[in-house]
């Protein structure tokens, strides 16, 4: 097994796998905080495609029903919401409507990575409660709210 470190900020790793993509399947790096030491780390594919740019340019993208979604899924609890509300929230009745928001949603968020995984809407599933829906994952989810409420911020 060969080992790489690569030292560096988020978005520095994130570029770098960018030009690397081969890499991106179990990439481990160095993230520098500052004057901080460098925290040695598990990359996982979600946190070195997502950056705050990215979000940035991920969110401003969104129009229509994708941006609706986006916003409802951010507002819930813990982020997540159940299908049947998803598609009452956005006028959808049951059927695959929402599934050409959630593919537009998620061809944008390849184009925007340059990753073929990546995804800012994820599905989950509740095995005991028989439940299924939507979610925005981590590292995603936090960046997106600083977006959020800073574009709330510069509207105001």
């Amino acid at each position: 097994m060969k080992l790489l470190v690569f030292e560096g900020s988020a978005g520095e790793i994130s570029d770098l796998l960018e030009r690397m993509p081969q890499l991106n399947s179990g990439a481990t790096g160095q993230v520098t905080t500052g004057s901080a030491p460098p925290v040695a780390t598990n990359i996982s594919p979600a946190f070195a495609v997502w950056t705050r740019e990215k979000i940035e340019r991920m969110y401003n993208g969104l129009f229509g029903d994708q941006r609706k979604l986006v916003d409802y899924i951010l507002s819930a609890p813990n982020a997540r919401v159940l299908t049947r509300e998803a598609q009452k929230f956005l006028g959808f009745g049951r059927g695959p409507q929402i599934a050409g928001v959630l593919s537009s949603i998620t061809r944008n968020a390849r184009r925007i990575t340059k990753f073929r995984e990546a995804r800012l809407v994820e599905d989950w599933f509740d095995e005991k409660a028989h439940k299924w829906g939507y979610r925005l994952p981590e590292p995603a989810l936090s960046l997106l709210r600083e977006v959020v409420s800073a574009s709330k911020k510069k509207a105001s």
